[in-house]
């Protein structure tokens, strides 16, 4: 796998930072930027000329929800090729995201150890392809993280 940059999207600071730590323990990762909210994570990849390789996105915002930003990312040609992966902490929200442009979703369940690794997993993912969405969980050596990772949801919308 190549270095891919990654855009994050997310209001909380405690979840930023658990974000930010993740990306720290994976090899092939760099931030390319945070955004505090969809508004400004819109200005900031309609005024550049670099642009991420991923953008990693709370749905659930202050200023409005990530299903309008996925739509506004949608109408604008050079960016909606950019995979997206929304994370929420409710299993809910998964179908509206899906229906309008999201790569892939994530339940924000994750702490720890496990929060690389599903990244990690989603950085891995050629979304260039219609591809099934599978772990291997025997590359886990910790069993306490292999068996925490057995009951993860990881969901792949191609």
């Amino acid at each position: 796998m190549t270095t891919k940059s990654i855009l994050l999207i997310e209001d909380n600071e405690e979840d930023r930072f658990l974000f930010i730590e993740s990306l720290a323990n994976i090899k092939k990762a760099k931030l390319y930027d945070i955004a505090s909210s969809e508004k400004e994570a819109l200005h900031m990849l309609n005024t550049s000329h670099i642009f991420p390789d991923i953008i990693f996105m709370d749905i659930q915002m202050p200023e409005n929800n990530g299903i309008d930003y996925l739509s506004e990312l949608a109408k604008i040609l050079h960016l909606k090729k950019i995979p997206v992966i929304v994370f929420s902490s409710k299993m809910k929200e998964s179908l509206p995201v899906r229906s309008i442009g999201a790569n892939s979703f994530i339940v924000k369940t994750g702490r720890g150890k496990i929060l690389p690794v599903r990244i990690e997993q989603m950085m891995n993912l050629d979304f260039t392809e219609d591809n099934v969405l599978s772990y291997e969980i025997t590359d886990v050596k910790n069993p306490a993280i292999t068996e925490e990772l057995t009951n993860l949801n990881f969901y792949n919308y191609n």
